[in-house]
């Protein structure tokens, strides 16, 4: 999540925008150090919205020796000191992308068997006049990111093979559609909270 140039989440940011690099740039402005970097991203939405804009610091951190935090939040590049100067996308401010606003909490736990718990909290303002529904739908991907990390770390048939005895421990249904209840719950009660303020 902090190597934006990955060769996987370069191969996502096209998959979901395009190979046009100048109009829809995925790339790292400054590294202040070596857990500590501006990025500068524009990303498609569902039509008929514009595309976005986001301009963000992301900072990793150590808690402890069993907790690593994560954190992106939105800067305002007229008052960050510590940044280079970039190139936005060519597409037109205003009227063909507009600049949004997200802030991204990450927590990581270390478990047992070398496997980690990842909470990942949201908010994101998409700005300009956005009927609701379109809206949600945009910010779809905020919750597909939770996804697409289990996804490319998944490794529950190893986890068992080495540390169970080769013997499959079966997920319980009824678990597993409680944390997903309680996932979206969150989701669209932070949702909810940004449309009130607005």
């Amino acid at each position: 999540m902090l190597h934006i140039d990955s060769d996987y989440d370069k191969a996502k940011h096209i998959k979901a925008n395009g190979p046009n690099a100048m109009q829809y740039p995925n790339y790292e402005v400054a590294q202040i150090n070596d857990h500590h970097q501006i990025i500068y991203s524009c990303r498609k939405l569902p039509s008929p919205l514009v595309a976005r804009d986001w301009l963000n610091r992301g900072i990793f951190t150590q808690i402890n020796d069993n907790k690593f935090v994560l954190v992106f939040k939105f800067i305002d590049e007229a008052t960050a000191t510590d940044m280079a100067p970039y190139t936005p996308s060519t597409l037109k401010l205003g009227e063909k992308r507009i600049r949004g606003e997200s802030t991204f909490l990450c927590i990581f736990d270390r478990l047992l068997y070398n496997c980690c718990r990842f909470t990942y909290v949201a908010k994101a303002d998409i700005k300009g006049s956005v009927p609701k529904v379109v809206a949600e739908s945009g910010l779809s991907g905020i919750v597909e990111a939770v996804r697409d990390a289990y996804r490319y770390f998944e490794r529950n048939e190893e986890v068992s093979k080495q540390n169970r005895g080769g013997v499959r421990v079966a997920e319980r249904p009824s678990e597993r559609n409680q944390e997903k209840s309680l996932w979206f719950g969150l989701v669209w009660s932070l949702l909810a909270k940004i449309r009130r303020r607005r």
